[in-house]
């Protein structure tokens, strides 16, 4: 999928559509270099006076807007549970359905659910009937810190650790996966700070392996 950051919640509406066209431009640079899928942002930030729901419509609007641009130059388009103001599954349910359009999408990424103390796999079961691509990635996750942890603003500490060797449960979100007919692409994320190659090796061969369990 080619990946773009976007904010749709804007000040004011020629902003908004500045930043529409911006998307639009970026589903002509995807069709260019061949991609399928354009995944985009929706909203990384909200004012303190602002609500999710009071911007719903709005947000959804300028993507239906752009998924139906994309759909001309044979581009999907989907928006990723990350950012924290569109990352857990009943919000990214409310876009989806909010936006209903035939060529708008979700990306599940299973590993954003621990930021909001969202159990993975009930978000997963949630969202993947939605689904037009996955991002796979692992953490150790503890309610206490730990060494090299990363402190989150949930409360929760996490290290971030080769797919299959954390505390996600990335097998059962794979079951679920499967189950509702998904048979798109499992694209491994690794965010450690050691040697990225040999991290996404070690995931690939985990990954693989728990494919082959759900599927035998």
């Amino acid at each position: 999928a080619y990946s773009v950051w976007g904010q749709l919640y804007q000040p004011t509406p020629e902003l908004l559509e500045d930043e529409i066209r911006r998307l639009m431009e970026q589903a002509d640079t995807a069709a260019e270099l061949g991609a399928a899928i354009m995944r985009h942002d929706v909203c990384w930030n909200l004012p303190e006076d602002a609500s999710f729901s009071a911007i719903l419509p709005a947000i959804a609007d300028a993507s239906r807007r752009i998924a139906a641009y994309a759909k001309t130059r044979g581009i999907v388009t989907c928006t990723e549970n990350h950012g924290m103001i569109v990352q857990g599954s009943e919000r990214m349910e409310q876009l989806y359905h909010a936006v209903k359009h035939d060529n708008y999408r979700l990306l599940i990424d299973i590993g954003n659910f621990t930021a909001v103390s969202e159990d993975h796999a009930g978000a997963v079961e949630r969202l993947a009937p939605y689904a037009v691509h996955v991002h796979i990635k692992d953490h150790i996750i503890r309610d206490q810190p730990f060494e090299d942890c990363k402190p989150r603003p949930n409360g929760l500490f996490t290290r971030a650790i080769a797919a299959g060797e954390g505390s996600i449960p990335i097998k059962k979100c794979i079951e679920i996966l499967l189950s509702t007919g998904y048979d798109g692409a499992l694209a491994i994320e690794y965010e450690a700070a050691d040697d990225c190659m040999d991290g996404i090796a070690r995931g690939l061969s985990n990954l693989r392996r728990m494919l082959a369990e759900v599927r035998s």
